[in-house]
Order: C-alpha cells, then sequence, then structure tokens
C-alpha cells in the first residue's frame, strides 16, 4: 500500500483572508464612523503555507500582515462600491504584527456642531463690527467718506454671504450627517440582533433544546 506523500509548499505570494464577527466592550470609535460600535467585522491577511497530504490541499496561516477593523454598514458599503471613490473608511488595529492605538476619531455630529457654533459666531462679530462701525460713521458730521461706504458694504456683504451660504450648507451637512448616522446605528441595531441569534442558535445546537430551537412539544394522542 502506497503511502501518501506529505508536501508543504510556501511562496511569498501566498496568503490567506479571513473575515470574522467581533464583539467588544466598551463600544470604541472607528475611522469614518459618526457612532461608537461595539459589534465590528474583521478582516485579516496572513502568509500561508499549503500542505498537500491525503490528495487535498491543507492552507495554513502563518504571519499576520494586516488587521482592519470596520462596522456592518462600512463592510456592506465595501462590497456594494467597488470601483468607486478612493475605498471605503476602515480602522487599521494590526499591521505586521504591531497593534495599532485606538482610533481619535470624533463624533461626525459633534464636528458639525462646533463648525456651526464657530459659524455663528463669525457672523454675530460681523454684525457686532458692521453695527458699530455705522454708529461711528454716522455719528460724524458732513458726508460719508468713500472708504467708510466701501467699510460698511465689506462688512454687510460678509454677513450676507455667511447668512446666504455658509449656514445652510451648513446645514444641508447636519442633515446628511444625520441620516448616515441613523443608518449607522440602525446597522449597529441590525448586527447586534444577528449575533444575539446566531449566539442562540450555537447555543441550541449544543444543548440540543427544542424550547431554544424552536420546536413545539407535541403530544401525540393514540387510540387503545
Amino acid at each position: 500500500m502506497q503511502v501518501d506523500e506529505k508536501i508543504k509548499e510556501e511562496h511569498e505570494s501566498f496568503g490567506l483572508l479571513q473575515i470574522s464577527r467581533q464583539t467588544c466592550s466598551p463600544a470604541i470609535n472607528l475611522f469614518g464612523s459618526s457612532i461608537t460600535h461595539s459589534n465590528l467585522i474583521s478582516l485579516t491577511i496572513t502568509r500561508a503555507e499549503k500542505h498537500r497530504n491525503l490528495h487535498r490541499d491543507w492552507y495554513f496561516g502563518k504571519t499576520k500582515l494586516v488587521e482592519v477593523i470596520m462596522s456592518d454598514t462600512q463592510f456592506a458599503e465595501a462590497i456594494t462600491s467597488m470601483n468607486m471613490g478612493s475605498g471605503t473608511p476602515v480602522t487599521i488595529s494590526q499591521v505586521a504584527g504591531e497593534r495599532m492605538s485606538a482610533c481619535p476619531e470624533i463624533h461626525r455630529r459633534q464636528e458639525i456642531e462646533k463648525e456651526f457654533r464657530r459659524t455663528c459666531k463669525s457672523v454675530s462679530d460681523k454684525t457686532k463690527e458692521a453695527v458699530t462701525e455705522a454708529k461711528k460713521i454716522l455719528s460724524g458730521s458732513g458726508n460719508l467718506k468713500k472708504e467708510d461706504r466701501q467699510k460698511l458694504s465689506d462688512l454687510l456683504y460678509h454677513i450676507q454671504m455667511e447668512m446666504e451660504h455658509n449656514l445652510p450648507f451648513i446645514s444641508k451637512s447636519f442633515e446628511e450627517q444625520l441620516d448616515k448616522t441613523i443608518m449607522e446605528a440602525k446597522g449597529e441595531c441590525e448586527a447586534f440582533l444577528t449575533n444575539t441569534v446566531h449566539k442562540l442558535g450555537i447555543e441550541a445546537l449544543q444543548n440540543k433544546s427544542p424550547e431554544l430551537l424552536g420546536y413545539k412539544k407535541i403530544k401525540v394522542l393514540t387510540k387503545k
């Protein structure tokens, strides 16, 4: 009887891709996301070697090259928007075995709120400046000088631009971000439910519990 020979092959181009679900507590920030997440999807690429044994190929991972984590929404966006833009934001967690520091990303809603407050303060400051200059100019005697008219015109034009363009633009950006945040929150809820159902299903199979599997006890009545 011929014994099957074991053959091991290695090459710099051999790699393995693994996609898996993870949970973490407390929730963490993810790059490009406006909410924190406790349900994650990880994508890992490792170097690999191939073993030929028992007339089959067996693949084994070796050194981890890179690991990235993302939300369910980001994962769905990545696989449904190929060849679009520069790519989908993901959070790099490991590179060549080195652990990256935690993502410092802040919530988009908080960022837009800060920008809105800065713009409102700018409009308020310019308005106060225009009122002060107008009082100073109008309190003087005689006709208005050309440079005074130009200064008042510039101040009022700046206020007009802020009110007509910048504030509506920030408001629109806030609405778009709010829609994105709601979608991400829904994705986080769906991921939590999916993980819970999956976990209960595994527990049911391990415990062989009819109640967890969803079967009802059926009484069979037989005639004597």
